[in-house]
């Protein structure tokens, strides 16, 4: 079955808040780039599970835009929850 990119975009999010790390790398593309409180980077897919645990991000979508290429970007309000380092932060 193949999912088109919207679904595929709500399939992640839906893994990333379940932290099911196997499906959301599923999901991803080999590279990911991460933005958030304490700057961006990109990890390797097979870094996810370990971010996702880290970071204790989930994310609410807001508004979705498809470009005429394919691509697609999902506003969304965003949460941290960082075990190691105390309180949460939230984002746009």
């Amino acid at each position: 079955m193949s999912l088109g990119a919207l679904a595929i975009v709500e399939a992640w999010h839906e893994a990333i808040n379940a932290t099911a790390s196997k499906r959301a790398r599923r999901l991803s593309a080999e590279q990911i780039e991460v933005l958030g409180p304490r700057g961006s980077s990109v990890l390797a897919s097979s870094e996810l599970a370990a971010w996702m645990t880290r970071s204790g991000f989930s994310a609410t979508p807001l508004r979705w835009f498809r470009g005429a290429d394919g691509s697609v970007v999902v506003e969304q309000a965003a949460r941290w929850e960082d075990t190691t380092t105390g309180p949460s932060a939230a984002g746009r």
